[in-house]
């Protein structure tokens, strides 16, 4: 039956009283004083599996199994021990918002169980199981993408149920089916009222019988019914005492019985406890399972009278799939396959992996080849990647733990039906591959990124066949000198210890010793000195070039070359012209300039230009007077204009003289100050100021 989802459960109030459907209410409507919606009918029959009286039951309670969500199981590569990720069903209560976050009360059976399981399934051929169609999905209608992708994502445990000293035992890798594909699936809301579903395992149970199945079971009022399943996704348990409270004969859809169920039970086998055949699939019930108990603020289950009861199964008539014996009994897009007619579904897997050695060495190249196969019953018309996988497990998991993509080629076709194709490519034996045993696998990666599905998928008949992998001893490089820098004399040759590209230290030819050289410690030794260091090198010795020449002794000399000229400078082994400074520019001797003439200051000397008159410095502010044939500053007395004088002098001939005008002045010799004094003086000050600025002029 479903677990939380009020929505689901409130689509049965079209068909009436048979499951008991309820409105949307609050969970404080559902206390203990209510008798309304039961779950438990009269006297709990739920027992666990081993403890059933029933001889016959316990036998068959083996080929029912817990539908798990493959995120909750983890397999240890190495042991294959399986752990499950789950909360107690105590806890699993007061998590869920429809039982105001309180706990089980310590008197309720099974509390302290884990409850991994989302729903049941029983087995109904070597791998066939059957179970609730909304299990599979709520969805009316499935798409074989969709069911593929919720295939993919869902296993199957067998053996999930307590022992003898109500402990569960431990789990294996054995005890996990993974879904491999959906052949059924159906869910009607309207009459007839249809729930069930049949998917494919990965492989044949091992050393588990199928139930056998009624497929047109006519059930009478009161007959003797059990169930057994997963309730509320807690271990395995046995519910018998219930019986058929309305057959429903007219409409043949399902059943209601009274049988003791949960949240958990939906897909688990019914049983008519006279032929201990399985007549119908459980598939839903009422609500609430618990209810709260205001007096000891904990939840109880809710437990009723035994009749009448609402619980109801689909009949198994509505999962008998077409047997056949060949294609040609099946439907046009289906296949006989396993005596089953299934939809034609294309099934990638890796038939073949080879590796060029079993043991490369650490950072060296490794080259695959690798071979696909479509076994399956449908073309694929699209390309598809195989991807190289790395992993220190035997199994390799794309996107789990430690496992990495270190290669990949793209199919670019695909591939029909038993078709098959061989490829090749390669892998550096780095990170994420180390030294040491591992493994590295072919992994048909489903998808392509040019030419992929609306989804990105190929829809698979089984997804747990993709991959296949090989085991490699990845061996690290051995060193042949003791520390690196090391040298060694091997005849004439001097050899240098030095870490290559893996890492590891090796001896690698640093020289040759030409004669007369030879080769001792490591290093080649003459019988003369250099002079020099290396040959054809030249470099200048004052104003002559010489070069290093290997002489006949075999030791390198300087040997003098060409001189260069009073015009030239040498530089860089090489006679050039010397280079002239224009004039104004800074220089430190005459030999600097252009117009051989250095001159200024002593901490401010520049080219000076050649003159014959003043106009010929032109352009040179801090130069522009000439004299002795060359532009230079302005001398002490020397001027260009009256500017350049004092304000009782004039400019004349470029000599700043007197200026006659102020000469001879006749001054009156009286002590009586005279009323025309002060403005004399005013113009005698003024004058000057006038001439400078050219207001007045010179005679």
């Amino acid at each position: 039956m479903l677990g939380r989802q009020r929505l689901w459960i409130c689509w049965v109030g079209f068909f009436g009283f048979f499951a008991g459907c309820l409105q949307p209410s609050t969970q404080r409507e559902n206390r203990t004083t209510s008798s309304s919606q039961p779950i438990i009918y009269g006297k709990d029959d739920r027992k666990e599996a081993v403890e059933h009286p029933d001889a016959k039951l316990r036998q068959l309670s083996a080929a029912v199994g817990a539908l798990v969500t493959s995120s909750r199981v983890q397999i240890n590569n190495s042991t294959g021990a399986v752990t499950l990720a789950s909360t107690t069903l105590t806890e699993k209560v007061k998590a869920s918002p429809d039982y105001d976050g309180k706990d089980l009360c310590k008197e309720e059976p099974f509390r302290d169980d884990p409850a991994p399981a989302s729903c049941s399934v029983f087995l109904v051929g070597p791998r066939l199981v059957a179970t609730a169609g909304h299990c599979i999905s709520t969805a009316a209608s499935l798409s074989e993408s969709a069911a593929q992708a919720w295939c993919s994502s869902r296993v199957v445990l067998f053996g999930f149920a307590k022992n003898k000293e109500g402990k569960l035992p431990s789990l294996t890798e054995a005890n996990v089916y993974r879904c491999s594909r959906v052949l059924l699936h159906k869910l009607t809301r309207s009459a007839p009222v249809i729930d069930i579903g049949m998917f494919e395992l990965d492989r044949d149970v091992a050393g588990i019988k199928p139930l056998e199945v009624d497929w047109n079971a006519k059930l009478s009022s009161d007959e003797p019914l059990a169930v057994m399943g997963y309730p509320n996704g807690i271990p395995l348990k046995i519910a018998a005492g219930g019986k058929v409270t309305d057959p429903r004969t007219q409409n043949g859809d399902y059943f209601v019985t009274n049988l003791d169920t949960l949240p958990g039970n939906s897909g688990s086998p019914v049983f008519s406890t006279q032929s201990y055949k399985v007549v119908g699939v459980h598939v839903r019930g009422d609500r609430p399972v618990y209810k709260l108990d205001t007096e000891a603020d904990c939840n109880r289950s809710n437990v009723v009278p035994e009749n009448p009861g609402k619980q109801a199964a689909t009949y198994m008539k509505h999962g008998a799939l077409k047997r056949c014996t060949q294609n040609a009994d099946c439907d046009t897009d289906q296949a006989c396959v396993r005596e089953l007619c299934s939809p034609k579904q294309p099934d990638l897997t890796v038939t073949s992996l080879k590796v060029t050695t079993a043991s490369p060495l650490l950072g060296l190249p490794v080259n695959v080849q690798v071979e696909v196969k479509n076994i399956g019953t449908a073309d694929i018309a699209q390309g598809f990647r195989v991807g190289l996988w790395w992993s220190p497990n035997t199994g390799i998991c794309p996107g789990c733990g430690q496992d990495k993509e270190v290669a990949f080629l793209d199919v670019p076709k695909g591939l029909k039906a038993g078709e098959s194709y061989t490829g090749a490519f390669g892998f550096k034996a780095e990170d994420p591959v180390q030294a040491g045993r591992q493994y590295v696998g072919a992994y048909v990666d489903d998808h392509n990124g040019a030419i992929p599905l609306a989804n990105g998928k190929i829809q698979e008949s089984n997804e747990a066949n993709n991959f296949l992998s090989v085991a490699l001893d990845v061996k690290r490089c051995e060193a042949s000198c003791p520390k690196e820098g090391d040298v060694r004399c091997q005849g004439q040759r001097v050899d240098v210890c030095t870490k290559g590209a893996l890492g590891c230290l090796q001896w690698d030819v640093s020289e040759f010793c030409e004669a007369p050289a030879v080769c001792q410690e490591g290093k080649c030794v003459k019988t003369c000195e250099d002079t020099c260091d290396t040959n054809g090198r030249a470099e200048c010795n004052g104003n002559k070039v010489r070069e290093c020449k290997l002489q006949p002794s075999g030791c390198l000399a300087w040997m003098e070359g060409q001189t260069c000229t009073t015009e030239e400078l040498c530089s860089n082994a090489q006679c050039l012209p010397i280079p002239r400074l224009d004039d104004g520019q800074p220089c430190k001797e005459d030999n600097d300039c252009k117009s051989k003439a250095c001159g200024g200051t002593s901490t401010d000397k520049v080219c000076l230009r050649p003159c014959t008159s003043n106009s010929d410095c032109t352009g040179l502010s801090g130069h522009p007077f000439c004299d002795k044939g060359f532009c230079q500053p302005i001398p002490k007395g020397g001027c260009l204009t009256i500017r350049d004088c004092l304000p009782t002098q004039i400019c004349s001939a470029n000599q700043c003289q007197p200026d006659p005008k102020q000469q001879g002045c006749g001054c009156s010799a009286s002590s009586e100050p005279s009323n025309s004094i002060p403005v004399v003086g005013f113009l005698l000050l003024l004058l000057p100021l006038l001439r400078r600025f050219g207001l007045a002029e010179t005679h």
